[in-house]
């Protein structure tokens, strides 16, 4: 699968053959844009692929609006070659790195041309920085990227629904499968009766009433899901789509990131990868503690991570 890093621009190329050699299709190439994994959300519709001057090459830009979030696109490209209709689908991966290139070279001083002794070439970085990457989405439980998704919470009779992943912007809103709010239409769809926003935690979403935001319970003598303020009804099955994640990546597990691909590049983490908890060398040995097979495998980056481990996904 093709990478493109979020919010840069990317392009995406179709060779068409025939018996084994590039032809030009019969007519125009034509292409689709969805998300893959929500392909109601189409990013690109249907537009004119650009014929490139080589015979069989076809190209269509990915600009920052289709990058601009972290998701698999998926590209359809439709065209006649020699009478016969057909179609091809290539998938792209829009992800956030947690660390730059820059920022892996400068921690650690290696060297930037093959005649350094400290040398690494930028594909080594670039995959020490996917396993780094993956090792901490694995360990904390969720990603720092911002990406289009939905989660399903059950209503428990309050006015706050407590969301399994942070969320930064509300799309919609269905109540036991039916659209109760829109926010992504103008003019906005609202028939849930109440509007709701994000809590500053960006964990959880709360009915708002402008005409009793003042109304503060301290005990219960107050009931703060009465008639006023609303509620998520008890056992109701609510569907929330919208932006989630993180709008930009922690300085903390930045330099996570920078730790663990460092740990990658190293000897020891060849050891690691084979399960292999004593090393001897001539006269020196040494043992891996067994945290070392439980975590990332460096102690300091999982204390730092703690902060971040969601321990409340429930897939369902």
């Amino acid at each position: 699968m093709h990478q493109i890093i979020r919010g840069t621009t990317a392009t995406a190329e179709l060779e068409i053959y025939y018996k084994k050699e590039l032809c030009n299709a019969d007519g125009d190439v034509h292409v689709v844009i969805v998300d893959a994994d929500y392909p109601d959300r189409v990013l690109l519709p249907s537009t004119l692929a650009y014929n490139d001057p080589e015979i069989g090459k076809y190209t269509i830009d990915l600009n920052g609006i289709v990058t601009s979030l972290n998701r698999v696109i998926k590209v359809t490209w439709s065209y006649t070659t020699h009478g016969q209709a057909t179609y091809q689908e290539d998938f792209y991966e829009v992800y956030t790195p947690y660390a730059s290139l820059a920022d892996i070279i400068e921690y650690y001083g290696f060297g930037t041309r093959p005649s350094d002794l400290n040398y690494k070439s930028e594909e080594e970085i670039q995959a020490a920085e996917f396993i780094a990457r993956m090792q901490i989405e694995t360990y904390a439980g969720q990603t720092f990227g911002r990406g289009w998704g939905d989660q399903e919470i059950f209503g428990n009779g309050s006015d706050a629904l407590e969301l399994v992943e942070r969320m930064l912007e509300i799309g919609q809103l269905y109540e036991n499968g039916t659209l109760t709010i829109d926010y992504s239409v103008d003019p906005i769809v609202n028939n849930f009766g109440f509007d709701i926003e994000l809590t500053p935690t960006y964990r959880a979403i709360r009915i708002i009433n402008k005409d009793y935001q003042n109304i503060i319970a301290y005990d219960s003598s107050f009931n703060v899901t009465s008639e006023y303020s609303g509620s998520f009804k008890s056992g109701y099955r609510y569907r929330v789509y919208g932006e989630k994640g993180w709008p930009y990546v922690p300085q903390d597990v930045r330099r996570c990131t920078v730790l663990l691909a460092g740990d990658y590049l190293s000897r020891d983490s060849e050891w690691r990868q084979k399960y292999l908890n004593k090393v001897q060398l001539g006269d020196i040995n040494f043992q891996l503690d067994s945290g070392a097979f439980t975590g990332t495998g460096n102690v300091i980056v999982d204390q730092i991570l703690d902060q971040y481990r969601n321990t409340g996904i429930v897939i369902i």
